[in-house]
């Protein structure tokens, strides 16, 4: 059985909040450039093992590239099993 992945295009991706360490000082400081580099590559590695949909990124969901990663991979995992999602600090 072929894996099928969806991924979310970069445009949009920013930190503009920070909800946890990773993110300390890091507000306003993602280059487009780098992202989209960084997202290609990795699209480009993944066509390779899977199928992969995609869905535009937009600038008003930046977090978007983040929670189908978590919701997907568990649903796929165990299906029966709906995943808890902490509440977060995201404005808006």
């Amino acid at each position: 059985m072929t894996e099928k992945l969806l991924m979310c295009t970069p445009e949009g991706f920013a930190v503009n909040y920070e909800i946890n360490p990773w993110m300390h000082d890091q507000i306003g400081h993602v280059s487009p450039d780098s992202a989209t580099s960084q997202w290609q590559q990795l699209f480009n590695k993944l066509s390779v093992l899977a199928e992969i949909s995609l869905i535009k990124g937009d600038p008003a969901w930046p977090d978007l590239v983040f929670y189908g990663k978590r919701r997907f991979a568990a649903a796929r995992k165990q299906a029966n099993h709906p995943v808890q999602f902490q509440t977060s600090t995201a404005p808006g």
